[in-house]
């Protein structure tokens, strides 16, 4: 009996042992400060690359930048990542659905809602991380964008505003009379670049603002006629006309630069061993 006993229970540990190594499914792949990053991590999709995966250095570097935003208290709440949900299904004009129905459609790319909220959760996290360190740095000073301004001259187009009207081939004899009484309507086509002008209707590259065109035949059996309105002539933009474009842009450039910069710093004093 007690013989009996033992082989039970060495057959019950092997069995035991066999069923374990048969579920095993996952291995660790890294530490980043002694955060384990596990291969099924890597074989997840990511929200932030519309399914894709990560690379295992883009995965390192969200563990830093998650576990430097617990380090300056600025993990994201439940709500917050809650709101995060709902402005996405306004978005995406999904707001009727249930969590039930959601999760559903999040299936369709490879999400769980959980998973969904545990990525959405470590990408705000990562960005109050970035806003919080280069706020300070991305500021552009009014001589930095005329400077640009003076350096990179941009031209704006030549554009015309043009109104047109449809006129039926009975109307043609007295279309004119029928424009003035507005039995034909005019339609606004609002400012039409040069390049975009149709060949029928290169007239109008000469006429002056309040000049018609005569009308010209359509492929539909009516007749097509258009209205000079105003017209911007080919010029160089002043520097009021860009100047939130280029702030817009050297802010940018500059984010781009100090985050790059902040990543490498953040990465060379981490403790990183690659499995």
């Amino acid at each position: 009996m007690k013989n009996q006993l033992i082989l039970g229970v060495v057959l019950s540990l092997i069995s035991n042992t066999l069923d374990a190594k048969r579920h095993v499914i996952d291995r660790i792949v890294a530490r980043v400060n002694g955060a384990n990053i596990l291969q099924s991590d890597l074989e997840q999709p990511r929200i932030s690359k519309e399914g894709s995966r990560y690379s295992l250095d883009e995965l390192t570097l969200e563990e830093l930048l998650v576990q430097r935003a617990g380090e300056m208290h600025m993990l994201p709440t439940a709500l917050d990542i809650d709101r995060q949900v709902v402005t996405f299904k306004i978005q995406n004009h999904l707001t009727e659905l249930s969590d039930i129905e959601f999760e559903n459609q999040l299936k369709q790319s490879g999400f769980t809602l959980k998973a969904y909220k545990q990525q959405l959760g470590r990408l705000i996290a990562a960005e109050n991380v970035k806003r919080a360190e280069i706020s300070e740095k991305i500021v552009i000073t009014s001589q930095e964008v005329e400077e640009y301004h003076a350096t990179h001259p941009e031209k704006a187009k030549e554009e015309y505003l043009l109104q047109t009207c449809v006129i039926k081939k009975d109307q043609l004899d007295h279309y004119k009379e029928l424009l003035e009484n507005k039995t034909i309507a005019w339609e606004e086509l609002g400012w039409i670049a040069k390049k975009d002008i149709g060949h029928k209707f290169k007239a109008v590259l000469s006429m002056k603002p309040g000049d018609m065109s005569e009308p010209v035949a359509t492929d539909d059996g009516t007749y097509q006629a258009v209205k000079l309105l105003d017209k911007k002539e080919k010029r160089f933009k002043a520097l009021d006309e860009r100047y939130s474009d280029i702030e817009r842009k050297l802010q940018q450039e500059r984010k781009e630069k100090f985050i790059g910069e902040f990543e490498k710093e953040l990465k060379a004093k981490a403790s990183i061993v690659i499995l």
